[in-house]
């Protein structure tokens, strides 16, 4: 299917080597376009949206692999320098349950609230209020909840899975920790909320890049040319294959 496609695209650099090994692609056939975010929409709710100190966020789907347990416990490591600090769960699953008793021996269950499934502008306005991420995923590909999150001026602290590095340059455009490294994560963590304003540099930064590489409007407009680019590609072979039957009919019939 791949050999036959007219366009072959993936939405990460990181994904790349994997297409070129299963399929036998050259790599520089392959065309890199980013599942975008709506930044217009993300900027216009940030500015509405008073940030709150000591706020954290997890926007992620309550199973292990997603990591949320990590979170919890990398949130209670950084409670112990902001007491004030309070984290909001974004978020359904079957592991809810579990999180929640893990939130209680922890000793955060006051300062953890489960949101539940939210409307996405919800999702926005929560990132827009909150001073950091946690998103300690064990396998992702440049996750929209990371994107969303930068674009919104939240300082982020997430896992090192393939493709982060090209959105979260770590001590940059925000926080690289090893997966299962709660530790590190609550480090992390605790910088961000007890020097938020030596953080400036690093929101502003993160929400440049989202800008100008991730935003949906521009991965729209390169996927239509690149369809545009194909569609004009087949009508050229098509008009060709047609010359060429109409010169073997002469031919035939002389």
């Amino acid at each position: 299917a791949a050999h036959l496609a007219d366009v072959v695209r993936t939405q990460a650099q990181g994904n790349v080597a994997d297409i070129v090994t299963v399929t036998g692609l050259p790599p520089e056939s392959i065309e890199l376009v980013a599942d975008g975010v709506d930044v217009p929409r993300i900027r216009e709710l940030a500015a509405t949206t008073a940030r709150v100190p000591g706020r954290v966020a997890v926007a992620a789907r309550l199973v292990p692999e997603k990591g949320v347990d990590d979170a919890l416990r990398a949130f209670a490591h950084a409670r112990r320098a902001c007491p004030h600090a309070t984290l909001h769960v974004l978020g359904t699953g079957p592991a809810e349950a579990s999180l929640r008793r893990l939130a209680a021996e922890l000793g955060v269950a006051d300062a953890v609230a489960f949101l539940g499934h939210v409307p996405h502008d919800q999702v926005l306005s929560e990132l827009a209020a909150a001073e950091a991420l946690l998103h300690l995923s064990h396998m992702e590909r440049l996750p929209k909840a990371v994107k969303e999150a930068m674009a919104c001026g939240c300082v982020v602290v997430t896992t090192r899975t393939v493709g982060i590095e090209e959105l979260v340059r770590d001590g940059q455009t925000g926080y690289l920790v090893d997966v299962r490294d709660h530790a590190a994560a609550g480090a992390a963590l605790e910088m961000a909320l007890t020097r938020p304003q030596e953080h400036a540099r690093m929101r502003a930064a993160a929400a440049a890049l989202v800008a100008e590489t991730m935003d949906h409007a521009a991965s729209v407009r390169k996927l239509v040319g690149l369809w545009r680019r194909a569609l004009a590609a087949r009508g050229q072979g098509q008009a060709k294959a047609a010359g060429r039957g109409s010169h073997d009919a002469v031919t035939g019939s002389t």
